[in-house]
């Protein structure tokens, strides 16, 4: 489909090029003509070309129908890079696996699609697009659906992990924020008014989002974190590109690396206590 649209955009450049050539090629031509005449001509030719263009493009769609999504392809060369398994296709049980995370649990419509998983960097990983709604049925059984997707990063560890939620700060933060509803502020006032934080300690919030960590999250002002359960999960709305997908890891592990060490001794992961780009806070 994208090729298609592609194509059919090209073919709209095409003719936009052959029309201002033919255009220029009239005034030089006829430079006496009135510019009423010409416009009435132009729109005329312009008027009669469209359907040619369409069916143009139709033809050629169906000697030349493109190739598969190329994001897909796109995620799997990804996942291959990576050394992680890839299934474009509907992939079940993601949601039941990571049931902490409320995502997880909204809806009645929980689809995971472009699944990569595997172990990487010596974390269990799995990025996927993920989908997440309600569906609806009418009296005559006609399905209505609703659906919001968002690219997601997902890491489990070998510890409970205090729940926290950090993302970027909307308006309707900001009106709650000046009613009085404030979330966890922090010395940065950049961090502060750039990211909504809540949880339900303040203490490990402060602890596990320390200045080097904040510093990394300001560099990539799109991503939200959420730490629930055993998983801790970035994510961005919209089926991102692989690109972005790579991004979301980095994002992801650049925030399990600045983690303090005192903070993964605590909490008993001993595995990331031991990394050696463990938080530099002892």
């Amino acid at each position: 489909m994208r090729d298609r649209r592609r194509l059919f955009w090209s073919a709209v450049k095409l003719f936009i090029l052959l029309s201002a050539g033919l255009g220029i090629y009239l005034l030089y031509e006829h430079p006496s003509a009135k510019v009423g005449t010409f416009l009435l001509w132009g729109g005329l030719l312009v008027v009669g070309a469209i359907p040619l263009l369409f069916l143009v493009v139709i033809i050629l769609s169906r000697f030349f129908p493109g190739k598969p999504d190329n994001r897909e392809a796109e995620l799997a060369r990804l996942a291959a890079e990576l050394g992680l398994s890839f299934s474009a296709g509907e992939t079940d049980g993601i949601s039941g696996r990571f049931k902490s995370l409320p995502i997880f649990n909204q809806g009645n419509l929980r689809r995971a699609t472009c699944v990569m998983e595997g172990v990487h960097r010596g974390r269990r990983l799995v990025a996927c697009d993920y989908a997440f709604g309600e569906v609806w049925r009418d009296s005559h059984g006609n399905r209505t659906e609703y659906a919001e997707v968002v690219s997601a990063v997902v890491v489990s560890l070998d510890c409970r992990l205090p729940r926290l939620l950090i993302r970027p700060e909307d308006l309707l933060d900001k009106a709650f924020t000046a009613a009085g509803c404030e979330d966890i502020n922090f010395e940065s006032h950049e961090f502060s008014r750039r990211f909504h934080v809540a949880g339900d300690d303040r203490r490990s919030a402060y602890q596990v989002l320390s200045a080097q960590v904040m510093e990394h999250l300001l560099a990539h002002p799109r991503w939200s974190i959420e730490l629930a359960g055993r998983d801790v999960m970035a994510w961005r709305s919209g089926g991102q590109e692989a690109g972005k997908f790579r991004e979301g890891i980095e994002v992801l592990h650049g925030f399990l690396d600045l983690i303090p060490r005192f903070v993964w001794k605590e909490l008993g992961e001993q595995r990331e206590a031991g990394r050696q780009g463990a938080g530099e806070q002892q």
